[in-house]
């Protein structure tokens, strides 16, 4: 079963190699009738930008809807959050296992993380090739 993730959105920008769409994610309780009163409810706008060939067909202010492979989405997931856990935590426990401090511990831990990410900063051409976004019109 090929499963996609689609979020609707508004075109904020288009160029001649790509569109920019934003994105309103809101919380669970956002769309409640009080939440105008309510400190938890939130909402964020997300940029996604979506490289194609064709963007002559798209206009600023269009309504459309973004389309990603779940897989893909379920990658990313594992490149930004699993993998640096289990980093972290995987350095946090050698370094307790060879005798350190747990303030040592903690600091190795993330230190790890820097040259993870700086990896991933370097790589992120490759990463965005693999991550592909799709641009349908949509009738809201």
């Amino acid at each position: 079963m090929n499963k996609k993730i689609q979020h609707s959105g508004i075109i904020d920008l288009v160029d001649s190699k790509h569109v920019v769409v934003r994105v309103t994610q809101m919380s669970a309780c956002a769309s409640c009738q009080i939440a105008g009163h309510c400190r938890s409810s939130e909402s964020r706008d997300k940029l996604i930008e979506v490289y194609m060939d064709d963007t002559n067909t798209f206009h600023v202010g269009d309504p459309v809807r973004v389309i990603i492979d779940a897989k893909v989405g379920y990658r990313a997931l594992a490149l930004g959050m699993a993998f640096p856990l289990v980093l972290l935590i995987s350095v946090m426990v050698l370094v307790l296992m060879l005798g350190g401090t747990e303030g040592m511990a903690a600091l190795s831990g993330l230190a790890s993380l820097i040259p993870y990410y700086y990896m991933l900063f370097l790589m992120r051409k490759k990463i965005q090739r693999s991550v592909l976004f799709l641009v349908d019109k949509a009738s809201f």
